[in-house]
């Protein structure tokens, strides 16, 4: 006779199949943030400057192609570092990026200014993609707010929009609830807590 406990078996299955769920979840969240169309151009760009510095060095195309392919990458970053310098008179990475891929260009350094401009645009896009993803996780958090409350009344419950609240009122918070407002616990709730 075995010890199969049925509840414990299914609360398992209940837990993997939840686990299983949440990392599909999160990877279709990577997938989507990282491969999303608002950064279609960012990704061309990446593979286009990538593409070209391995074909140049492997001598399959010549250095017209990998300065239009450099120039097709570059363009983003001037047009920022342009706006940034002129309209909010900031000097940022941007510009001394392109500065640096301009001087590599003008060195005879052509495979070495592609590598680093690869980088660069490389490193652009992923903190453009992780910070959409930070705003969306935190556009996430503000949406899951409780917008009603539990009210406890003289004799009876009664659930109220959280906009119709008011001081004093007694607001009712059962077990795994976000709590709806901000809070004051009274002799009463500390001791039901203990």
């Amino acid at each position: 006779m075995s010890n199969f406990n049925l509840p414990a078996a299914s609360l398992a299955i209940r837990q993997s199949s939840f686990l299983r769920i949440y990392y599909k979840t999160e990877s279709m969240n990577y997938t989507q943030t990282f491969f999303s169309r608002q950064f279609l151009w960012e990704i061309v760009r990446i593979v286009t400057v990538g593409l070209a510095s391995l074909l140049f060095y492997l001598n399959v195309i010549p250095l017209p192609v990998l300065l239009a392919a450099m120039a097709f990458g570059l363009y983003s970053l001037v047009k920022t570092a342009t706006i940034d310098l002129v309209k909010e008179r900031k000097i940022g990475t941007e510009l001394f990026i392109t500065i640096a891929v301009i001087v590599s260009v003008l060195g005879k350094e052509y495979l070495a200014g592609s590598v680093v401009l690869m980088i660069i645009l490389i490193a652009e896009y992923i903190a453009s993609a992780s910070g959409e993803r930070a705003r969306a996780s935190i556009k996430e958090l503000i949406g899951s707010t409780p917008q009603t409350a539990i009210v406890k009344r003289k004799v009876h419950e009664e659930t109220v929009a959280i906009k119709d609240l008011k001081i004093g009122d007694i607001v009712l918070v059962k077990t795994g609830e976000k709590i709806p407002v901000d809070e004051q616990l009274s002799n009463q709730a500390h001791w039901i807590l203990r």
